[in-house]
């Protein structure tokens, strides 16, 4: 059986991305221009769907158009990461030693604070 390329997950190091744009076009360009174009083949069919005469000839524009457009999507889904990083989760907590403290304060207060009225929520006031 032939050598199968072990997939690698995640996103590319910049020194193996340098690497791939020093023989020319980067995988990720060649990617973001077959995506626009077929984003571009899309379009174009919707308008030529418009002045289609025969119901068969649109029904067929139209179903070219979505498969571009489903292709073009697949792209952006794949492309996606090397453009906009995933959001990571934050966990707040504290431990035995330093609790995490949470204070409430009235609703007036914060009201207050919010418009701008003062510079800091006032700290918690002592019942006598």
């Amino acid at each position: 059986m032939a050598h199968m390329a072990k997939k690698i997950r995640g996103r590319p190091s910049q020194e193996v991305l340098d690497k791939l744009s020093e023989d020319g076009v980067s995988p990720v360009e060649v990617m973001v221009l077959s995506m626009r174009r077929l984003y571009k083949e899309y379009d174009e069919c919707l308008e030529q769907s418009e002045f289609s005469r025969s119901d068969a000839t649109r029904e067929s524009i139209m179903r070219y158009g979505k498969d571009c457009l489903r292709e073009a999507c697949e792209i952006a889904k794949n492309v996606a990461p090397y453009f906009h990083p995933r959001l990571q989760s934050v966990t707040v907590s504290g431990d035995d030693e330093n609790p995490l403290a949470v204070e409430l304060t009235n609703a007036n207060d914060l009201r207050k604070f919010l418009r701008g009225g003062t510079t800091a929520i006032p700290p918690k006031s002592e019942d006598k």
